[in-house]
């Protein structure tokens, strides 16, 4: 019995060992690699790699509220009569009419919005052999639907895209109602050559939309451009220094006027002539005064390309044609002349809380040729929009106060003056009894802006 026992407990081993030998011959199931998504530090914070690539992404946008109060001050109702700007002169780049506001009963108002906004941007950078690849989209969406900010390549020293121009360094502070603002982002391509703290870029950028000018009648230069009445591009240049402690930009731009109407008595196309504008920009950083306090000024000056200038009007008791040049009645072109310089001073308080002081001032000059021109014994006065001469200046302030990481909420509150060479018929029919007239018109904006970027 025991013999049997021993038999069948020799057999069960042998049988274990065989299995196990036979079993280690058989090949190994491996688990697949996992490819985590590996943080991207080259840089700065936010990036990581985009997984089987060498390419760092950037995912980030923000959400944004604003409520805005305006005091309109003495305005005439939008209610509008036909009629001309002056004795056969129209405005370059429209055969229509010029449209002027009827004289009305002053009244008093005031202007109150609130809106929301969201926005979602994507940088894309891969490090190359000639450079840095970037690609960088920005959009955003509010009641006006899904707009695309900034959606542009750079390469290098090359930039292809819509971008912001290469003519204006410095922003614009205020959140609303400003004078002092850039040219919006259009459609462009540059090429930028870096030596060291110095730079050169030149650009062919396409047409100009200043901001400040959405409310511009259809004769504003900047309007036309928007419809391709131009056959060339806006040639920029624009050199660069830059170090830890100051900054310094100047830029020049070159704009080409040109009509796709006829004018003047033989019904013929105009000439085409060229405005110009030139920059000049500097920007201090202050740390004996204050970490993150920098002073920053920049002044402009230009010919028939007045857009470049970035002045505003008040545009509440009346509105000055100010477009980049206009046509007489024999079909000669007269350019008009603008110019303006802005300043700001940021400083820092406390971590987290910060103001900007900014201020501006500009001097706009219709041509001679097109201004309205007065018998002898007549009382001189301007009809809205007629061209002229005007300035206007600006004082506000910013304060930022961000509690945590990614939240701001911000303040903003502007004046804006506007003020006439000659006095404008805003009321009632002009040298009659109960007409009004003025040469200062003005504007308050106040902002408040909750703000979370991620």
């Amino acid at each position: 019995m025991k013999l049997a026992k021993s038999l069948l407990l020799g057999t069960a081993a042998g049988l274990a060992v065989a299995v196990s030998v036979q079993a280690a011959d058989l090949p190994v199931r491996k688990a697949a690699p996992v490819d985590y998504v590996r943080v991207c530090s080259a840089y700065g914070n936010g990036f990581f790699y985009i997984p089987g690539t060498e390419t760092c992404l950037r995912v980030g946008g923000y959400v944004r509220y604003e409520s805005r109060f305006s005091d309109t001050g003495w305005s005439v109702p939008r209610a509008n009569q036909v009629g001309g700007v002056g004795a056969g002169v129209v405005g370059l780049n429209t055969a229509a009419p010029q449209v002027v506001r009827a004289a009305a009963t002053f009244a008093r108002g005031s202007g109150y919005t609130q809106f929301a906004r969201g926005s979602v941007q994507l940088d894309a950078r891969t490090a190359t052999e000639y450079g840095l690849l970037r690609s960088f989209i920005n959009g955003f969406f509010d009641s006006t639907g899904v707009n695309l900010y900034h959606a542009y390549i750079q390469f290098g020293g090359l930039t292809a895209g819509r971008i912001s121009s290469f003519f204006r360094p410095i922003g614009g502070p205020a959140l609303s109602g400003g004078m002092w603002v850039g040219e919006m982002p259009a459609p462009l391509i540059a090429y930028t050559a870096t030596f060291g703290a110095f730079s050169a870029t030149i650009s062919a950028e396409g047409s100009r939309n200043a901001a400040n000018r959405a409310n511009m009648s259809a004769l504003q230069g900047s309007q036309a451009r928007v419809a391709g009445t131009p056959s060339m591009p806006d040639f920029v240049g624009a050199i660069a220094y830059r170090d830890p402690g100051f900054a310094v930009h100047m830029s020049a731009a070159l704009s080409q006027v040109r009509s796709n109407n006829r004018f003047g008595p033989q019904g013929a196309f105009v000439d085409t002539k060229y405005g110009y504008a030139l920059l000049g920009g500097l920007t201090v950083n202050l740390p004996m005064v204050g970490a993150g306090t920098s002073f920053q000024i920049q002044g402009v000056y230009a010919s028939g390309a007045t857009t470049y200038a970035g002045i505003s009007q008040a545009n509440r008791r009346f509105a000055i044609e100010d477009g980049d040049a206009f046509v007489n009645s024999a079909g000669g072109v007269s350019l008009a002349r603008a110019w303006s310089i802005n300043a700001r001073l940021n400083h820092t308080w406390a971590p987290g809380i910060s103001q900007t002081l900014y201020g501006a001032y500009g001097e706009y000059d219709a041509p001679g040729a097109v201004r309205r021109t007065w018998a002898a014994g007549t009382t001189p006065f301007n009809l809205q929009n007629d061209p002229g001469q005007y300035t206007s200046w600006q004082l506000g302030t910013v304060v930022n106060w961000s509690p945590v990481a990614g939240l701001t909420v911000s303040g903003d509150v502007n004046y804006l003056q506007t003020t006439a060479k000659r006095r404008i018929l805003v009321a009632g029919t002009a040298n009659a009894a109960g007409a009004r007239y003025s040469k200062s018109d003005d504007r308050w904006t106040a902002t408040i802006r909750i703000q979370r970027a991620f």
